[in-house]
């Protein structure tokens, strides 16, 4: 009796297990059902599209491409196609900041005089740590009317430094957030100084390679990448290709180009520990608290917000015809990144129901109802 009381036991177990197992199937298969028809209503093939790619507890559970790499060519958008991620780039910058804090090279305390002595003395309260949050003070490369007329020529970090240097804070270090492309010029330029490497070697020695992220790169001028995708601008007559613009105007804060895969490299290393403490990691992804106690929802190369009332870790970009998104829902551990060969420029009055942050965002949608289950 009691051996037939045991094994009716242990087969009660399986039996659980498989429905377990079974259930969890049946929610994933559904998830993804949803995830695929709401991405088939938003790309079409023959038009630019965008690469996906969702994990869940560092494991992929759903990774695909939709649409063109290239129009005329009739390239098809695969995950291993390269693209720009435009302001994504800055989470690494943080990071390489950060690891040079770690080996005792900087503080995130340092007055920026230091390294920059001839700046205006209002510079003198600038810290490392405002350039890091954006609540420096300085002005925004986009702000700067005449940098646009550059876009097309090659320029040096220190040419771009010149265009902002000289212009008034826009208030006192540390008392407002202002998004500043310009601060992370510089701390591109503080990267190079410390180190004693260029931006792109140290990028490739100290993340890129460790990560083996073989299809990442710092983009510069003219140079061939592989796989690379063309960009396109989306007007009201349809697809345009993007006009040329240097890649040397986006130094420290934009410049990066990188695929699906190579982003769940990125992703996964900063959670294991690879690079970098996840103790330095997570003060990367804290909010700032202001002079005035008031919180700014950017920590160090990472902005935070709430969705469905799960905490959120994401940062957006965009290049001249490439559209970029991460999202991570912290509270359930899924990461969803966008990378997309288009996007609608500012001020068209085009809208696009397609881009990267809407895709991202209706894609945690539906996996904060339905799963996944790993």
């Amino acid at each position: 009796m009691e051996k037939i009381f045991k094994f009716s036991h242990i087969l009660f177990s399986v039996l659980l297990i498989v429905s377990i197992i079974c259930g969890c199937n049946r929610n994933n298969i559904r998830t993804l059902h949803q995830i695929n028809a709401f991405s088939d209503s938003i790309f079409t093939a023959n038009e630019p599209g965008a690469a996906v790619v969702i994990l869940k507890e560092g494991k992929v559970f759903f990774e695909k491409a939709y649409g063109l790499a290239d129009i005329k060519k009739q390239v098809p958008l695969e995950t291993t196609s390269v693209f720009g991620i435009g302001s994504i780039t800055k989470q690494f910058t943080a990071i390489a900041i950060l690891q040079l804090a770690v080996k005792n090279l900087l503080s995130l305390d340092d007055n920026i005089s230091i390294y920059f002595p001839d700046a205006p003395s209002y510079y003198k309260e600038i810290k490392i740590k405002n350039l890091l949050n954006h609540t420096s003070g300085i002005i925004d490369l986009f702000k700067i009317p005449e940098w646009f007329a550059l876009w097309p020529t090659d320029v040096e970090p220190s040419g771009l430094v010149d265009l902002f240097i000289n212009k008034p804070l826009l208030f006192e270090p540390g008392e407002k957030y202002s998004y500043s492309n310009s601060g992370y010029v510089l701390l591109g330029i503080i990267v190079e100084k410390v180190s004693g490497k260029s931006y792109a070697d140290y990028m490739n020695s100290n993340i890129f390679s460790p990560l083996k992220m073989e299809n990442t790169y710092i983009s510069a001028s003219r140079e061939s990448v592989p796989n690379r995708v063309t960009g396109y601008q989306l007007t009201n007559d349809g697809f345009v290709e993007a006009e040329y613009v240097s890649p040397t105007h986006f130094f420290g804060g934009g410049s990066i180009l990188t695929n699906t895969e190579d982003m769940v490299k990125w992703y996964i290393g900063l959670q294991s520990g690879e690079i970098i403490t996840k103790e330095w990691v997570d003060k990367a992804m804290t909010p700032t608290i202001l002079n005035n106690g008031d919180t700014a929802y950017y920590g160090y190369g990472f902005e935070m917000s709430n969705l469905s009332n799960m905490k959120i870790i994401e940062h957006g970009g965009s290049t001249i015809g490439c559209d970029a998104y991460s999202l991570w829902i912290k509270n359930k551990d899924i990461h969803i990144i966008v990378l997309s060969n288009f996007l609608a420029y500012p001020g068209t009055g085009v809208t696009n129901e397609a881009s990267a942050r809407k895709v991202a965002y209706q894609l945690a949608e539906i996996l904060i109802t339905n799963g996944p289950h790993i």
